[in-house]
């Protein structure tokens, strides 16, 4: 084998119009940590993890040896032979490591395996993935200009952002105004610093920043009502179960999905905390059971507490088999809008709440819906 140490980092654009895999995987609360990763895989599927933590950090860090990478990387070649893949296949010869159409078609291929291999029709993906394939084609001018200006020093390279951004404006959902507006700013960021973008400019490039989370939201949306009309015959749901979450009552987004579950159930605050599931611990201070869950979803709903991955699966299995992937879904968005939520203040966190507000939002479905259709 080569002597070359092998590395592996997360590919990370930092571009307001398109996310790499890894990137909506931070958004939705997931580390990006290749150990993380890997010990995830190793943990869903049972198996062991041959390798030291210390090397799987050095893994994206200075490197390990080849020989260290394959036995690190067994777990994920293991997933990929019972899914029948290849890893051949999914990275042909000469591929660039940072090829965004590339990492979204592996993960693709991936998780329509993975529904395949429990004989579930993953026809209702269809909205997500055309989304993404929609978003690598349009990303196509960006990805042909930044390679015709590789090695470009950073000064240089300032004054070019507005000319990478407009190829992609027009494909967002913002209007016309808006779309004109984030480009006077960019135009001002290329000049230089001394120059300050005003306050329309400011929200105009609050909503670019999130065009491609709404975007993704809103394909996500069409999942949960394609998942619901798959699993409970006779449904006609064609309005957006997230539109009425975003105009429920609560002090979080979470807390908003919570409200629209009472709502939709015609159950109690207290009915529905028995759904919450605890540690046998909770109780050790005598309090019951139903009083832990109680007091455990009033911190949910408050945004003072957030239910971890594993946590929020077994809540949502609490409910009827057709809702519960429906659930996690809106449970995954709710949490990440109010980690974006958390990285403001004031007049920024004001800008976000309209953003991700239900009328805005709704912009986003029915565009995405018709799309679809």
């Amino acid at each position: 084998m080569s002597s070359e140490k092998v590395v592996i980092r997360p590919i990370i654009y930092k571009n307001p119009f398109i996310k790499t895999p890894q990137e909506v995987v931070e958004l939705f609360g997931f580390s990006t940590s290749i150990r993380k990763q890997i010990k995830f895989i190793a943990t869903l599927h049972g198996q062991e993890v041959k390798v030291s933590d210390r090397s799987l950090d050095n893994l994206s860090g200075k490197g390990i040896s080849e020989k260290k990478a394959v036995e690190a990387l067994t777990p994920l070649f293991t997933q990929l032979d019972r899914l029948n893949l290849n890893l051949d296949d999914l990275i042909p010869t000469g591929s660039m490591v940072d090829d965004i159409k590339l990492l979204w078609d592996i993960l693709i291929k991936q998780i329509l395996a993975e529904f395949q291999s429990i004989e579930q029709a993953p026809r209702f993906l269809e909205p997500l993935i055309d989304f993404i394939e929609r978003r690598c084609i349009e990303f196509e001018p960006q990805r042909t200009f930044a390679a015709s200006h590789r090695g470009i020093d950073e000064p240089k390279m300032l004054t070019l952002i507005p000319n990478f951004y407009r190829p992609v404006i027009k494909k967002t959902a913002l209007s016309s105004e808006q779309q004109n507006l984030v480009i006077s700013g960019l135009d001002k960021l290329a000049l230089g610093e001394s120059i300050e973008t005003n306050q329309d400019e400011l929200e105009a490039m609050g909503f670019f920043t999130q065009d491609f989370n709404l975007s993704l939201f809103a394909a996500l949306d069409l999942v949960a009502i394609n998942w619901k009309h798959l699993h409970q015959e006779g449904t006609k749901q064609h309005n957006s179960f997230l539109v009425k979450i975003l105009a429920s009552e609560g002090k979080c987004y979470f807390g908003k999905l919570i409200s629209f579950i009472k709502t939709e159930l015609n159950i109690s605050f207290k009915d529905l905390a028995q759904c919450v599931p605890i540690r046998q611990e909770s109780t050790e201070t005598g309090r019951t059971v139903l009083e832990v869950q109680v007091e455990r979803l009033k911190e949910w709903r408050k945004g003072k507490t957030k239910p971890s991955f594993a946590t929020l699966e077994k809540f949502c299995s609490k409910f009827a088999f057709e809702d519960q992937l429906l659930l996690l879904i809106y449970c995954l968005i709710c949490q990440a809008i109010d980690r974006q939520l958390v990285k403001y203040k004031d007049d920024e966190q004001r800008i976000l709440k309209e953003i991700y507000s239900a009328d805005n939002y709704l912009t986003y479905y029915l565009r995405e819906k018709e799309t679809a259709a």
